[in-house]
């Protein structure tokens, strides 16, 4: 998929995300700071998005948020997908998906993560959709042991 700018990026989890970023001004670009706040499931997208404007900004973006986004805490909210390690940068819909999957498959799924922000909102979304207490109770084990790393 061929990319088209602006990128944008938006986060993951309940708590502030903050990074930098490059703001293209005229000919030029001016090194910046963002802080996102606001529960993902609450607030208005545009207050929990940032944006992206070209390659060389990508670029910048990348090198100085790279744990912020390894870790799942900002996620691609453009169709365009970053080439970097995304094990832990997955949207909603897709942590939605992974509860619906038969238990041992969610399971070897949840084994894929290495941060405990995307399973800390699958259990979120399993408490919500009260799914059995033996995949709550997974999910809770999961993030204690991901939050002691």
């Amino acid at each position: 998929m061929e990319k088209t700018y602006p990128l944008l990026f938006k986060k993951a989890i309940k708590g502030n995300v903050g990074g930098r970023y490059l703001i293209k001004r005229g000919d030029g670009y001016v090194e910046s700071e963002f802080l996102l706040q606001g529960d993902p499931a609450k607030v208005d997208q545009d207050e929990i998005t940032i944006e992206i404007a070209d390659e060389e900004c990508e670029k910048y973006f990348i090198k100085y948020n790279k744990p912020t986004i390894n870790n799942g805490y900002l996620v691609s909210a453009s169709e365009y997908t970053l080439t970097v390690d995304k094990t832990n940068s997955i949207g909603d819909g897709d942590l939605k998906d992974i509860l619906k999957l038969p238990y041992q498959k969610m399971v070897k799924a949840v084994g894929q993560f290495t941060s405990e922000i995307p399973v800390n909102r699958l259990l979120q979304f399993a408490i919500e959709a009260d799914k059995p207490l033996k995949t709550v109770e997974f999910l809770r084990n999961a993030v204690a042991r991901l939050e002691k790393k």
